[in-house]
């Protein structure tokens, strides 16, 4: 399904980011070890769903048509050094993604309520997350729930233009207000 999504989401989007780029960078989504990696962070949302978030939705027709998940992380933690959370009270943060909802699906609020799910989920600890920066119905759709660029960016690949935005990390925070 994420496979399909960035078929679907992001030709065009920067140079190289056609569909055989995108088979050339997100083919791994469709092997074995593809595989492997969502059953372990599956298997972790499961076990250990206070760490680890993922739901998916289905259209009406029963296709898969939407997944959101996240993570929560102690920024005190030395693995959190590599992606610190934005500032607050709180050490702990959450980082949303990937969320994809398929074409199909667009529309129906099914993306509306698994991050009603997932902010519920996730409380009041700061969250933060990357969009490609020329997704505007996404960024559209992160505002709307409360997050706010925060200024930063980030080439994926070294093709894909992303911003960070972030929401609920205290004062400050562009978020707020």
């Amino acid at each position: 399904m994420q496979f399909v999504a960035w078929l679907e989401t992001y030709p065009g989007a920067a140079p190289g980011i056609d569909e055989r780029g995108i088979r050339e960078q997100r083919g791994d989504l469709l092997t074995d070890e593809g595989a492997a990696r969502w059953r372990t962070f599956l298997d972790k949302a499961s076990h250990h769903p206070h760490l680890a978030f993922c739901h998916v939705a289905r259209a009406p027709d029963g296709a898969l048509a939407a997944v959101l998940c996240g993570l929560r992380e102690d920024a005190a933690a030395p693995e959190a050094a590599a992606n610190p959370a934005p500032p607050g009270p709180s050490s702990e943060s959450v980082t949303l993604g990937p969320m994809y909802v398929l074409r199909r699906a667009q529309g129906l609020r099914i993306g509306g309520r698994l991050m009603d799910a997932f902010l519920t989920w996730a409380g009041d600890a700061p969250m933060r997350l990357w969009v490609t920066s020329s997704n505007d119905r996404a960024i559209r759709f992160y505002r709307r729930h409360g997050f706010a660029p925060t200024g930063a960016h980030h080439l994926w690949r070294d093709r894909l233009p992303n911003i960070r935005m972030a929401r609920g990390g205290g004062p400050g925070d562009p978020s707020a207000g």
